[in-house]
């Protein structure tokens, strides 16, 4: 995360996060094999307000507003044929307000913790195919989702951060 500090009281934050995951696997006595693979991506900006508590202790809190875009794959493949293959793909966005506390260590270093409630929406595609044994298309299946979240997400984790 990038925290811009704006005045003595008042950042802005900037973050987002890329996740890659790829596999494919093969049968050890059958013929076939199991590819998938998953990306998402996810940006977001917010403010945050500080509260001095002490010479070393900062109370703070705060919104980030966001988006995210996810897309699955999952396939199978019978005798080098594919036989049925699942797709997934979301966009949506989020609003996040949190709350924290940090001590300063010194003038540059800080630790800090944060516990938040994340609302997302995300709307969400997806697809199921199957095929027959020659590999053309059988089935095809489409649904749409809307889907709503809420995810209160408790101070568990500490954060070290480096002022520029």
């Amino acid at each position: 995360m990038l925290k811009k500090q704006k005045t003595s009281n008042t950042a802005l934050r900037f973050g987002g996060n890329v996740y890659i995951y790829s596999s494919t696997s093969t049968g050890a006595y059958l013929p076939g094999y199991t590819s998938g693979s998953n990306y998402t991506i996810r940006a977001f900006a917010g403010k945050e307000k500080q509260e001095q508590i002490t010479k070393h202790w900062i109370f703070y809190y705060g919104g980030d507003v966001g988006a995210s875009y996810l897309y699955t794959y999952n396939g199978y493949a019978n005798n080098l044929v594919i036989s049925n293959e699942s797709t997934n793909s979301e966009i949506g966005g989020f609003l996040t307000p949190f709350l924290g506390v940090r001590f300063q260590i010194n003038e540059r270093i800080y630790v800090s913790t944060e516990a938040s409630l994340q609302a997302t929406y995300a709307k969400r595609i997806a697809t199921w195919k199957t095929y027959d044994s020659n590999g053309f298309l059988d089935t095809e299946a489409e649904n749409k989702f809307n889907n709503f979240s809420f995810n209160l997400r408790p101070a568990a984790g500490l954060f070290f951060f480096y002022r520029f």
